[in-house]
Formats: C-alpha cells, structure tokens, sequence
C-alpha cells in the first residue's frame, strides 16, 4: 500500500499571529482558581440582561479543577439558569490586562462594579484565550463577578486569567513576573 502526502495547506495570516501570541513568552497570570459561586438562579434572561447580584445572594466555594476550569455543575448537577461567581484578585500596581474569559456558555463579567465584557453565544467545550477584554486595573484589590447563563444545563462553567497588555518585557522578566502581574488567588 502507498501513501501520498497531501499538498501543503495555506493558513490564513491571522493563524500564525494567534500561535505566536500563544507560544511566545507572554504576562499571563495563573488561572483564578478560588471563587464564591451562588446556586443556579431559575431565571435564564438574555446575558446582556444580567445584573451584579444583590447582597442577599448566599455564596458557596468553588475551585478549578486540574484543568483551570471553574465547574458550576459540581455545585448543583445540571440544573439550568443563571449562576454566579466572584472572586478576588490583587493588583500591585496599577497595569493594563486583557482579561481573557473562556466560558462555555453565554456570559456577562464584571471588574468590581463596571461591566467589562458580555458574551452573547460561547462554544461547548469553553476555550481559555475565546474571549478577552481591555481592563485598566488600579494597584490594590478588585471583585471579578461573572454571571453565567447556563443554557438549560449544557453549560458548565468558565476559566479565567490576565494578560498583561502595558508593557513589553523579555522572557527573564516574565519568569520573575509576579510582581508584573494580578496575584489571582490572594
């Protein structure tokens, strides 16, 4: 039996673009591991629709998984509706992120109590570099909230971390860059 190779394929420009911005030394921070998440909310209104839960809202500990992925079923099955989960990062001085949401159904994310990105439609699986939004962070802390809309039970969840967009730095500087960076579980 013979095999025959196939002709090269021609990628489009914007493909070596998005593996260079992944495969080089870049100020990612860690993934958010440690959230507050609420129960599944029955209400599943348009994301866009959503607002910052109210100070009633009872919240409950959730962590990633070994994959970096926030699992809001390990809480409640797969109920439908809406879920929150908040947490806490620490900025030690001021910086300019992209904060790069990878959720895996429609999504609304706050930075304290500004809106800084809605997702309309998302993919199942979620993807972690899917989604990103220009944030301008002060030094000190800051509460990321995002509601999830959880489409009758097929979506799960969200993963979460920075890209640091301000500055340029070499591949030394990025391997001491906790101080370049959000400390995203403080």
């Amino acid at each position: 039996m013979r095999c025959r190779l196939a002709p090269p394929v021609e990628l489009p420009a914007e493909f070596d673009e998005t593996l260079a911005r992944l495969y080089s030394p870049q100020p990612f921070s860690p993934f958010k591991r440690r959230w507050q998440a609420s129960a599944a909310l029955p209400d599943e209104l348009p994301i866009h629709e959503a607002a910052l839960p109210d100070a009633t809202l009872e919240w409950r500990a959730l962590h990633a998984d070994d994959n970096q992925f926030v699992n809001s079923h390990l809480l409640d099955g797969n109920l439908g509706g809406l879920v929150y989960a908040r947490g806490e990062i620490e900025v030690p001085t001021a910086m300019t992120v992209d904060l790069m949401l990878g959720p895996d159904g429609p999504g609304k994310v706050w930075v304290d109590d500004e809106v800084v990105g809605v997702i309309e439609r998302a993919e199942n699986p979620g993807r972690p570099y899917k989604q990103s939004f220009p944030v301008a962070l002060a030094a000190g802390r800051h509460v990321v909230t995002i509601a999830l809309n959880r489409r009758g039970g097929a979506a799960w969840g969200f993963s979460l971390r920075f890209r640091r967009t301000d500055e340029s730095y070499s591949v030394e500087e990025l391997q001491a860059a906790q101080a370049l960076l959000p400390l995203v579980d403080p």
